[in-house]
């Protein structure tokens, strides 16, 4: 009886249940796709002032299978960088609120010479 009720008692909960117990939001990213890369961009992905993804070299039409999630309590930024000798250079920034979305959601990043889809969501 005593291992039943450990059983009961306690039970592996997925990320979307955890955040939701914890009181919190769940961002996960997906997918980072390049539409077009410039030959020189290596990218990393910062959310909250952490560096949770990367640094991973990209071509054009390659896509980085990130899949990852993080718990946050507050809105939060979300940055995409190219890590650079000397200083990094922020390619877009987006502040991710703990509204959950409908679904997965595309964020075009577009700039001089590069195009980059952040395929996420937030439960």
């Amino acid at each position: 009886m005593k291992d039943n009720q450990n059983n009961q008692l306690f039970t592996e909960l997925t990320d979307e249940q955890s955040a939701v117990v914890e009181g919190g939001a769940r961002l996960y990213i997906d997918t980072i796709f390049a539409v077009t890369a410039r030959k020189q961009d290596d990218l990393y992905i910062r959310f909250n002032r952490d560096k949770i993804f990367g640094t991973k070299d990209i071509d054009s039409q390659e896509t980085l299978n990130v899949k990852k999630g993080y718990t946050f309590f507050h809105n939060a930024g979300l940055e995409l960088w190219d890590e650079d000798w000397g200083s990094d250079d922020r390619l877009y920034s987006k502040w991710i609120t703990t509204e959950p979305t409908n679904g997965y959601q595309n964020l075009e990043v577009k700039g001089d010479g590069y195009e980059y889809h952040i395929k996420y969501k937030v439960t």
